[in-house]
């Protein structure tokens, strides 16, 4: 019985599934994640926001398990369609995500812009359950300037913090959220 059920769902309920056991799997097992993501033939997803899903929770995974990517192409497939459907939690994740990308790059410019501008959705957006997560980007910041000396950007992480309201950011444990 179970079987025949599993037998007449469509291909793209299958991945549905699928990327709920990713999502759920993600904070306590992310390689586990990164697995169930890998069997799913990317190429068979049609249904965009599906697309726009895969790419945010595989950039997530490959970033969770310190497989650090330099192309941006993926994530802003969820970038782009998440700003438009506006879904501000996800959004918020993949410009994080994007800004994760920028960073191993070595594009710290656009690592910056890309960070301050999830914690500002966060913040614009209310949503107070990731606006501590968002902590981090702001510490990430500092540790970029610090890391590559560029004195050049104390101004802007002065207007960073402002922005959004982080004025005393301590380095702590990376949040589950991200």
């Amino acid at each position: 019985m179970v079987l025949t059920a599993f037998a007449c769902t469509s291909p793209e309920e299958h991945i549905g599934r699928r990327l709920d056991a990713a999502e759920a799997a993600m904070n306590e097992n992310p390689e586990e994640a990164l697995e169930i993501l890998g069997s799913i033939d990317s190429e068979s997803i049609r249904f965009t926001p599906r697309r726009a899903r895969y790419a945010l929770l595989l950039s997530q995974a490959l970033d969770k398990n310190y497989l650090d990517v330099e192309d941006d192409s993926l994530i802003m497939i969820a970038v782009n369609f998440y700003r438009k459907w506006f879904d501000n939690e996800r959004f918020a994740q993949s410009l994080y995500y994007v800004g994760r990308v920028h960073f191993n790059a070595k594009d710290y410019t656009g690592a910056i812009v890309y960070s301050t501008q999830a914690a500002e959705t966060t913040q614009d957006h209310y949503l107070d359950s990731f606006q501590g997560c968002w902590q981090i980007v702001i510490t990430r910041t500092g540790m970029i300037l610090k890391q590559e000396s560029i004195m050049l950007w104390q101004p802007d992480i002065s207007y960073t913090r402002e922005r959004i309201g982080m004025q005393d950011l301590k380095w702590h444990q990376e949040p589950e959220c991200l």
